[in-house]
Protein backbone atom coordinates (compact mmCIF):
# COMPACT_ATOMS: atom_id res chain seq x y z
CA UNK A 1 0.00 0.00 0.00
CA UNK A 2 1.21 3.59 -0.72
CA UNK A 3 2.18 5.74 2.51
CA UNK A 4 -0.36 8.86 2.62
CA UNK A 5 0.93 11.53 5.08
CA UNK A 6 -0.95 11.93 8.01
CA UNK A 7 -1.67 15.78 7.74
CA UNK A 8 -2.00 17.79 4.04
CA UNK A 9 -2.76 21.61 3.12
CA UNK A 10 -4.82 21.92 -0.19
CA UNK A 11 -6.81 24.89 -1.17
CA UNK A 12 -6.64 26.47 1.97
CA UNK A 13 -7.71 23.70 4.16
CA UNK A 14 -6.05 21.31 6.12
CA UNK A 15 -6.73 18.02 6.79
CA UNK A 16 -5.73 14.92 8.97
CA UNK A 17 -5.80 11.65 8.29
CA UNK A 18 -7.95 9.51 9.72
CA UNK A 19 -8.32 5.75 8.80
CA UNK A 20 -8.97 5.95 5.03
CA UNK A 21 -10.20 9.19 4.93
CA UNK A 22 -9.08 12.92 5.32
CA UNK A 23 -11.50 14.99 7.90
CA UNK A 24 -10.71 18.36 7.25
CA UNK A 25 -8.85 20.16 10.68
CA UNK A 26 -11.97 22.23 11.81
CA UNK A 27 -11.76 25.40 14.48
CA UNK A 28 -15.11 25.63 17.07
CA UNK A 29 -15.82 29.14 16.81
CA UNK A 30 -16.45 31.16 20.28
CA UNK A 31 -18.62 34.05 21.02
CA UNK A 32 -21.78 34.98 20.07
CA UNK A 33 -21.47 33.29 17.00
CA UNK A 34 -20.97 29.93 18.06
CA UNK A 35 -23.38 29.81 19.93
CA UNK A 36 -26.37 30.61 17.08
Amino acid sequence: MEHLPKKIHQNGISYTLVGDYYIPDLKLVGGFLGQL
